[in-house]
């Protein structure tokens, strides 16, 4: 028998011993990170969950970047250790990246796509802690919920301390479980680290050194000073993580609690919502989580029972205790942050560290029922029991899970409204000399060109004005035309609220003066859903508007193709040698058959001769008419410059807007024939 042959007959052999395990880890690994692989950049450049900007701005301050002053006095010094991961990635990432620019949207994508493997990896350590707390079952409904349950595919991949903290989590029941079942001081030390590591991720999260203090109890009780080595590292290193916490406490935001927030931590009410949401993981549109949860451990205790009754296998009670403790201990102390969580779902995330805890539990009472079905039935019944049981408690979730997930997926993929929005501003909304735009507060649109806080990546930054859609509401579109503010970027969110906290409506606002819509952005068909935790701000509407009147408003078609609805110029009176500069303003009546040009040409009163000129673009240069695909956009041009003769004697002259096809100078036509508008204009 050759080597090659040994080896494989070895590998074979390996394979049909651990197949089972192959499977579950490989299942699992490959369903984490295929979901989340594939959403982790959703709507990029576009942030849509504000959050994660804080911790990127807050890094880049201490790096020196950016001022983050009042983003500091308003938040206090958050935990410090997500900060300082978040600092050490894009340090490297900057070291390592092809280019010298500063994009924030680069950033967020690193973060995201680093927290989305740290993700994978919890799911991974959950199935090993399930495997090793009650067996293979355990592990693999442990690590199926938490791969594709809705609510953390979603949200677990964003720049936040969520996925950090959650595997920081994961490995600290890993680590407890391995201490407790090797008897190893070594695997408690792990322990530690990881729950110091979650407090420092999330402050108030002071339980998640509680496994440790437990099961070191334990330790201590058998073996006394016999380790005093290990119990001397603990002491050290716990003293220096409570010190370093101390030294910054009073900088840190929980130092600014209130007292109403503190009082929550014995508010019965919040205390109930919460132990509500610890299978938070095991939610579907058709059953409360809790209820998926409470039915689980009840089944398993029962079977628990008759496990014990008949001498049966049973899962270990010691272990279970330590996670049930945590869990227990836990709730009162989450209840600090629920005020954010009863009113909004998605936010339960805050309860997700415990959870680890109470999925573990959930799976080993499955496990716990199949042992017991096991043990009671004979035959090769047996050997469907354990995948049967599995089937049985996830049934109730499994086809919301796939439907929500694919969703996901699907909406993701499509671009936000935001960056429909910057893409079309990008090449369509022009910058007229140093006006402002109106981005209403609060509301999706507010931070649109903020780099930071809107991610915009587009190469025509511009500046823009924030104001309360209140204010806006109780103001005159003339009076932001007399402050330089000519467009106004709305949603449709922004719109209700505004008109839920102002006397007036919308409506009655758009009344007050002057408009033009320039455009109107809805939601991707099919890709908004009003789910119970989504973030469904990509749903909006958004409307771009123009404050003011035309100087000079027309109604003049041509073709049957382009309509004219207006001028800006300055004035219809000029000396010779004067600047003339006029902006055209069009809609599409019908699809344009070629791409047009404008011809500007000055005439004197009486025949056409050409004494100046200028032509151009109908919109913006980068939209040939072929493009106008929208019939209720308006499209906008670029200043067209007529410099007039500085001999031109002074009377009366004629103005020609002509539309011509600039591959062939064929001109298109008015109604009257006429191929070019007549304006009057007087030299002074």
């Amino acid at each position: 028998m050759t080597k090659t042959h040994e080896r494989f007959t070895w590998l074979w052999s390996w394979l049909q011993t651990h197949w089972v395990g192959i499977a579950i880890y490989g299942g699992t690994l490959l369903l984490a990170a295929g979901i989340r692989f594939s959403i982790y950049d959703r709507f990029l450049p576009y942030i849509d969950y504000s959050d994660e900007v804080v911790y990127v701005a807050m890094a880049d301050h201490v790096r020196g970047l950016s001022d983050q002053t009042g983003l500091i006095e308003l938040y206090g010094t958050l935990a410090p250790l997500y900060i300082t991961f978040v600092q050490g990635a894009l340090t490297i990432y900057d070291a390592l990246k092809p280019h010298d620019w500063h994009l924030p949207a680069e950033y967020f994508s690193v973060l995201r796509l680093i927290n989305a493997t740290l993700s994978v990896v919890t799911v991974l350590l959950l199935v090993d802690t399930g495997r090793q707390l009650a067996g293979w079952l355990a592990g693999a409904l442990a690590g199926f919920v938490w791969a594709v349950s809705p609510h953390l595919t979603e949200h677990d991949i964003l720049a936040l301390p969520d996925a950090p903290l959650f595997f920081l989590g994961a490995l600290m029941l890993w680590a407890t479980l391995r201490a407790w079942q090797a008897r190893s001081y070594g695997w408690l030390f792990v322990s530690l680290l990881a729950g110091i590591a979650m407090i420092y991720v999330k402050i108030w999260i002071v339980t998640a050194v509680l496994p440790f203090l437990l099961v070191a109890a334990v330790f201590f009780w058998r073996d006394r000073w016999q380790a005093w080595r290990w119990w001397a590292v603990y002491a050290l290193v716990a003293g220096a993580g409570a010190l370093g916490m101390l030294l910054q406490f009073d900088n840190l935001a929980i130092s600014r609690a209130s007292r109403s927030e503190i009082e929550n931590l014995w508010d019965m009410g919040r205390i109930a919502n919460n132990a509500l949401h610890l299978f938070i993981p095991l939610l579907t549109n058709r059953a409360s989580s809790w209820q998926l949860g409470v039915a689980g451990l009840v089944v398993g205790a029962l079977a628990w029972g008759v496990a014990r009754w008949r001498g049966l296998p049973r899962v270990p009670l010691a272990v279970l205790g330590v996670f049930a403790a945590y869990v227990l201990v836990s709730l009162p102390l989450s209840s600090f942050v629920s005020y954010v969580n009863i009113g909004s779902l998605w936010k339960i995330r805050h309860i997700l560290p415990f959870s680890l805890a109470a999925l573990l539990l959930w799976a080993a009472a499955w496990q716990q029922v199949a042992w017991t079905a096991q043990g009671l039935l004979r035959g090769r019944v047996r050997l469907v029991l354990p995948p049967l049981a599995f089937v049985l408690a996830i049934a109730p979730a499994a086809g919301w899970y796939a439907e929500q997930n694919a969703l996901f997926v699907r909406k993701f993929a499509q671009p936000h409204v935001i960056n429909r929005v910057t893409e079309w501003a990008d090449v369509n909304l022009p910058i007229e000399g140093d006006s402002l735009v109106m981005m209403p507060s609060p509301g999706l649109t507010d931070s649109l060109w903020n780099r930071y806080w809107g991610a915009y990546d587009g190469s025509r930054p511009r500046e823009w004005w924030n104001e309360r859609i209140e204010m806006i509401y109780a103001s005159s579109p003339q009076e932001y035309v007399a402050r330089n503010i000519r467009y106004l970027i709305l949603s449709s969110e922004t719109i209700a609220y505004g008109e839920s906290q102002a006397s007036t409506t919308h409506d009655e606002f758009l009344a007050r003066g002057d408009w033009q819509l320039v455009k109107t952005f809805a939601p991707v068909e099919g890709v908004y859903h009003g789910g119970n935790f989504m973030y469904n701000t990509e749903g909006t509407t958004v409307y771009v508007y123009r404050f003011g009147a035309f100087d000079l408003p027309l109604d003049a078609l041509w073709g049957e193709q382009l309509r004219l609805v207006g001028i800006d110029w300055n004035g219809a009176t000029h000396a010779a040698g004067d600047t003339l500069t006029l902006r055209f303003f069009w809609r599409r009546e019908n699809a344009p058959s070629a791409n047009y040009s404008v011809f500007v040409h000055l005439y004197p009163a009486d025949r056409d001769d050409v004494l100046a000129q200028a032509d151009g673009a109908p919109s913006q240069p980068q939209r040939p008419t072929l493009t106008w695909d929208d019939p209720d956009e308006l499209y906008i041009s670029e200043p067209f410059v007529l410099t007039l003769p500085s001999d031109l004697p002074s009377g009366d002259y004629r103005l020609a807007v002509g539309v011509y096809d600039y591959t062939t100078f064929a001109r298109l036509t008015l109604p009257d024939g006429a191929d070019y508008l007549s304006l009057p204009l007087t030299i002074r």
